[in-house]
């Protein structure tokens, strides 16, 4: 099964909070709402969540105003795939693709956006451009440390992984780098412009946060914020891309349970969007360039990233909600 990763729907806020630095595209006047696009394709996934909005204007920001009202509908989108031209239906408000039309590898695909005569926004075109890399295969090493004590590989499905009780407090990161749980090795794909390793987590429960700052954390409400959450929720950091392999490390987890585990190759927009990301982009300093958008005539990103999931199970040696 295709999954979406957490990174892309970062997108969204990163552009509301960091406008004026993102805009490649002058409005004509102050506080002119500017189009922005969203399409990430996962290889082997569906070709339904392109996404188009209108930017939030500055002085809305802190009013919290539900996303779709700024969806832009009535839009004519068209994908083509290999020279061959697809409209896309819209599915709900502002959200365009066709769940029967599938994402391959090496695949290009351009996105074009055109709008009727009597549109908010008649005259506009959106465009970009995508080859979807090739999906990575991945072979997992699990640390002798670990194979001593039970752990093993079932195709993709690794368990027997004991969190270290050490890790749990708070002055205890990096004790354990001699006993790092397992490596990712792949072959190097010349379709890929970098990699990522990501790891979401599928069960949340807030008693079965690993670390004791964490689940003290929980018990102050603190996890009623979505995006704390989502910090815990999922991790990541990017590889460059001549590289082959890279260790998991016990920082990429904080929940006991299953854990999705995956090496995602990017491609060139996807790439730069994310090491943008990744690197602070978008927080308003002087030396800050800000994030590296790729849609022509307007906001947004239009990329592609292919993925090889192992699922790991973690299971701590000890609990803070046991105590």
């Amino acid at each position: 099964m295709v999954r979406r990763l957490w990174l892309s729907v970062a997108l969204f806020v990163v552009v509301a909070q960091s406008g004026c630095i993102l805009n490649p595209v002058k409005p004509e006047k102050k506080n002119v709402p500017e189009l922005f696009l969203q399409g990430f394709l996962v290889a082997g996934g569906p070709i339904d969540n392109i996404i188009l909005r209108k930017t939030i204007p500055p002085e809305m920001y802190y009013d919290f105003m539900p996303l779709g009202r700024y969806a832009v509908s009535g839009a004519e989108v068209v994908i083509t795939i290999d020279g061959v031209p697809h409209p896309l239906p819209e599915l709900h408000a502002g959200t365009y693709g066709d769940p029967n039309l599938i994402a391959r590898s090496g695949a290009t695909c351009e996105i074009e956006v055109r709008f009727p005569a009597n549109h908010e926004f008649a005259g506009r075109r959106l465009h970009g451009t995508t080859t979807i890399p090739e999906k990575p295969r991945a072979s997992v090493t699990i640390h002798p440390y670990y194979v001593q004590r039970g752990a093993r590989l079932d195709g993709n499905s690794l368990t027997g992984l004991v969190f270290p009780r050490e890790l749990s407090y708070p002055d205890s990161f990096g004790t354990t780098t001699e006993k790092e749980p397992f490596r990712l090795s792949w072959p190097i794909s010349a379709s890929a412009a970098g990699y990522m390793v990501v790891s979401t987590a599928v069960d949340t429960q807030g008693t079965g946060l690993l670390r004791q700052r964490d689940y003290e954390d929980y018990l102050d409400g603190n996890f009623r914020d979505p995006v704390k959450r989502q910090a815990k929720r999922s991790a990541g950091f990017y590889i460059l891309p001549d590289s082959s392999q890279s260790t998991v490390y016990w920082l990429l987890f904080s929940y006991r349970g299953w854990h999705d585990v995956s090496i995602v190759a990017c491609d060139s927009g996807y790439w730069d969007y994310m090491v943008t990301v990744l690197n602070d982009a978008g927080t308003g300093a002087d030396s800050d360039a800000g994030v590296k958008l790729n849609v022509q005539g307007g906001l947004g990103i239009f990329c592609s990233y292919a993925a090889d999931t192992t699922r790991a199970y973690i299971q701590p040696e000890w609990l803070p909600s046991t105590r």
